[in-house]
């Protein structure tokens, strides 16, 4: 089949030319089986065509990479508001607590509170912190003192600064006459002390405070397993020994108090609440027990070295007693 045209830009086709002198259009025409006509139209590679595909890639290549940074940009923008969003929340969420504590426990002083909520960085509300759990401290309020105590605790979150918490609170277990409020304080103490025990799992100091407070939960089973666990494990462990003590007379069982007394102050306590404690419960224990000379032994020696005051008292009261 012979052209006198292109058909692409319509020039004068010159014989037996394969591309058409003006546009390079290339005429190839076949026969296949069928005996149809089949046209295939193609462009010799030039410097034209050639540098626009490569003007082409180069443009997809930078309109791609403008698109990644526009992604990068974006999840970076992302993540600092969302950053700032959850600092604003936390902060939101510690004034609700704390207006939540003003409601169960009263706020110490108003113009202390104000400051904390009024914070603008930790420093200002650790200023103020510090002075409420100070108040607190002076008037004996435990419960008050460990919740502040807590919020300090929670954002440092060191073994010293838990400890100071949860001792506070398993203080104010014994001052608190509310049962129920007792029981609510012995449960914050305990969560605090797994805190404690999940950074430093050997102390058997906090282990053994821990076990106390269950024994004021609706679980004193628990408790008093784990002090017996502790015990066998540290014999020598005055504070273990000392609180089973308590709750062996807490239990009426009188022969195992005494025991668990007698090994405290073979031990040789250095806390003078605990030696005495001990002298005055375990004379106490004789006492009902049926041992009076005993009890007088341990009643006498409480007397003649006591430096509290309401242990020496006490002890005076059941010496008279034993002398009826």
């Amino acid at each position: 089949m012979s052209l006198n045209f292109c058909p692409q830009c319509g020039a004068k086709w010159i014989k037996n030319a394969k591309f058409c002198s003006q546009c390079g259009y290339k005429h190839i025409s076949e026969q296949n089986t069928s005996g149809e006509s089949k046209n295939k139209a193609e462009y010799p590679p030039t410097e034209k065509s050639l540098s626009y595909k490569m003007n082409l890639h180069q443009k997809v290549f930078i309109g791609t990479l403008a698109l990644i940074a526009v992604l990068l940009l974006f999840v970076f923008t992302q993540k600092t508001i969302v950053k700032k969003e959850e600092n604003n929340t936390l902060n939101i969420e510690k004034k609700e607590q704390i207006d939540e504590l003003a409601q169960q426990f009263e706020p110490i002083t108003l113009k202390n509170k104000t400051e904390l909520l009024n914070a603008k960085n930790w420093q200002d509300s650790l200023k103020a912190l510090q002075q409420i759990i100070q108040d607190a401290e002076q008037q004996r309020r435990m419960e008050w003192a460990g919740y502040y105590r807590e919020l300090i605790a929670n954002k440092e979150k060191t073994e010293i600064k838990y400890i100071d918490a949860a001792s506070r609170y398993f203080e104010a277990t014994k001052t608190v006459s509310d049962t129920a409020l007792k029981r609510k304080i012995a449960v914050r103490a305990i969560s605090i002390y797994e805190k404690v025990l999940k950074i430093n799992p050997n102390n058997v100091n906090a282990s053994v405070d821990m076990a106390v407070c269950y024994t004021l939960t609706g679980n004193p089973m628990q408790g008093i397993f784990m002090l017996k666990d502790i015990a066998d494990k540290n014999p020598t462990h005055v504070l273990a020994q000392h609180n089973l003590g308590i709750l062996s007379m807490q239990t009426g069982q009188f022969e195992k108090a005494v025991q668990r007394f007698e090994k405290v102050l073979a031990l040789k306590p250095e806390n003078v609440i605990i030696k005495e404690q001990a002298l005055l419960y375990a004379g106490i224990g004789y006492m009902e027990m049926k041992k009076k000379n005993e009890a007088r032994i341990k009643f006498t020696e409480l007397v003649n070295t006591a430096q509290t005051p309401d242990y020496q008292a006490e002890a005076k009261q059941y010496l008279s007693l034993l002398e009826k």
